[in-house]
Parts: C-alpha cells; structure tokens; sequence
C-alpha cells in the first residue's frame, strides 16, 4: 500500500518504458486482468508514455523520466506515496510539470501523496495540509490557508539562522 518515488529517476533506462511499468507491477503480476487495466490506466492518465511504449526509458527527457518513475509506483494503486524532492535539479519549467503530475496523480486516483521538497513556495502550491521540520523536528503544522509567504519567510529565516 506504499510507494515511494525517490530524488534520483528511479528507471531502468535499458528498458523500454512497457517493461519499467512491468517491474512496477512486479507484485500484481500474476493477475493478468488488474496488470492490464493499470497499464490501460497508466497510459490514459500519462498519454505522452503511451506512444512512447517501447521507447527505451534513457531515451526520455527529465520530466518524462519523472513521469515514469511516478507511473512505475502507481501501477499497484498505492494508498500512499512518498515523493522525495521531485524538482531537484529540474529547470523551473519542468518543476511545474512534476508539480502538475503530482495534482494529475491526486486527483485520478485515491492515493494520498507525501511530498518532502525543499523548493518550499512552489510545493505550497499544490498542496492542501503542510508539515514544516526542521533537524527532525516539527516546526509548524495545519492547512496550507495558514501558511501565507509572511509566515513561510519567517519559518525557513528561523530553521536557517535558529
């Protein structure tokens, strides 16, 4: 019931994108008929991976990758998934496509998704509850609505400087 998409891509780029999706299916593989209606799920959520199926994985770009690491974790329909720093090195332009895929993973599916990112202000855009820690610690916690830019500066000056 658990998935977790870490920083790095997650892929194998030797293989095709149909067969990195199989890995993911790895533990359902056995029922043929659920394994069929997660790809047809798949490929209509993330179409761009549809014509691409048997594409090899390292010829994609980075948003696409990302896109196929967060598609390999939902192919068992995970009630959580813990997304690690999806953005990290991703030009802001695509950091606005993980984001997106993020929300097109939320509202899709009834997965619930933990987000741990540092990029702090955009993560707060697409999010609905926030937890802030820092060194393990909880700083602050509630509805995003509490979390206006005054508030969020003053967290990250604390946790920096405190």
């Amino acid at each position: 019931g658990v998935s977790y998409v870490p920083q790095e891509l997650n892929t194998f780029p030797h293989l095709t994108i149909e067969e990195n999706l199989n890995v993911g299916g790895w533990t359902i593989r056995h029922d043929k008929a659920r394994l069929k209606n997660r790809f047809e799920r798949i490929y209509d959520t993330f179409p761009a991976l549809a014509g691409k199926r048997r594409d090899k994985a390292g010829s994609l770009s980075g948003g696409q990758g990302r896109m196929l690491s967060v598609a390999r974790e939902m192919i068992t329909e995970p009630r959580l998934m813990l997304v690690d720093e999806p953005t990290v090195g991703l030009a802001p332009n695509l950091a606005d496509q993980v984001y997106e895929l993020l929300q097109t993973v939320r509202k899709s599916t009834s997965t619930a998704i933990l987000l741990v990112d540092q990029n702090v202000a955009d993560a707060l855009r697409h999010t609905e509850d926030v937890v802030m820690m820092n060194l393990g610690k909880v700083k602050a916690a509630g509805p995003v609505s509490e979390f206006g830019e005054a508030r969020v500066h003053a967290l990250v000056q604390e946790c920096l400087l405190g």
